[in-house]
């Protein structure tokens, strides 16, 4: 019978695997299961073109999609609004949980139809979306999340 017998961790590997740990304790980019979405249909959020695309190593956790001031802003699924409340740095944000644990953000809004508790239908207009301004033109930052994991929007939607 054989005798196995372990060397000790090193101070070296010791502070590698804190520091490695610390990293990566809050990565959202880990492996995500394939999401199921047979039966869901979604709709547009808003019609727009996409400027600036999911990057979830730059911690974007969502798309940009540059339009034209005032356009009302949909729901893609069905739902109820969880959030509506003015931030100071994405303006007004408005969250929507969905069946099949999805949730829906839609940020840089002006001015929001719904409140807390609302039910959506898919396609229903719940906001508008900004004003061109000096520092930068309307668009909307739209996010998708499954079960705590953000989703690339592109994967589920098909946008022009």
């Amino acid at each position: 019978q054989q005798t196995v017998v372990l060397r000790e961790t090193s101070d070296l590997e010791k502070q590698y695997r804190q520091q490695y740990e610390e990293r990566e304790k809050y990565n959202l980019t880990a492996f995500t299961p394939q999401v199921s979405t047979e039966g869901l249909l979604f709709y547009l959020p808003i019609n727009g073109k996409i400027n600036q695309a999911f990057n979830a190593n730059d911690k974007h956790y969502g798309i940009d999609l540059s339009t034209t001031s005032r356009q009302a802003v949909m729901s893609v699924l069905d739902g109820r609004i969880i959030m509506a409340s003015y931030t100071p740095d994405d303006d007004y944000v408005v969250m929507v949980q969905h069946n099949n644990d999805f949730v829906s953000v839609y940020r840089q809004l002006t001015e929001v139809l719904k409140t807390v508790g609302d039910e959506v239908k898919a396609g229903e207009a719940m906001a508008f979306v900004g004003r061109n301004t000096a520092k930068s033109n309307s668009h909307l930052h739209f996010e998708l999340w499954h079960k705590g994991h953000p989703l690339n929007p592109e994967e589920y939607i098909l946008f022009k």
